[in-house]
């Protein structure tokens, strides 16, 4: 079975980084990644699939002001999540995302099309997830927004963790 999640020490020997250093750092370094072929695809993935380094204890929750702003913003003017603007960059394990795309008979290349404007859904198994890079903010809004579960999803850019 694959790692349930990118260890700590593992993002911190990827991107030379202290474990509290933050999102900041990492979303960083997504340029880069790109150049270097780390970028997988967009997919739709279910808010609870998504984390963030600094939901451990000992790091700063995201702002209560923001999030309720971003909660009255969605109000007026819809949550907008799949804007390309809005997407959020997250991490992936390379073993977790061949085995998810396996089992469900999926292939990478679907993660750069879009039908009726949304991209592809990628289910994870229960208690896997992905490291946001940013985007905790609007991820704890909707969290807190979106009312039924079958609403609690976000458009996500992945990139690989290897």
């Amino acid at each position: 079975m694959f790692a349930n999640a990118i260890s700590e020490n593992k993002l911190a020997q990827l991107y030379d980084i202290g474990p509290r250093m933050g999102d900041y750092k990492l979303a960083n370094e997504i340029s880069e990644q790109s150049r270097n072929g780390r970028y997988l695809g967009t997919v739709r993935l279910a808010l609870s699939a998504i984390k963030f380094e600094t939901e451990k204890e000992g790091f700063i929750f995201p702002d209560r002001r923001r999030v309720d702003a971003l909660k009255r913003q969605y109000e007026l003017v819809g949550v907008g999540r799949s804007l390309r603007e809005n997407h959020m960059e997250a991490l992936i394990d390379d073993d977790l995302l061949l085995e998810t795309t396996s089992k469900l008979g999926m292939t990478k290349d679907c993660f750069f099309q879009e039908q009726d404007g949304l991209h592809p859904e990628l289910a994870l198994p229960d208690g896997c997830f992905v490291y946001g890079l940013q985007g905790r903010h609007r991820l704890q809004a909707a969290r807190e927004f979106l009312p039924h579960e079958a609403d609690q999803w976000w458009t996500v850019r992945l990139y690989s963790s290897g």
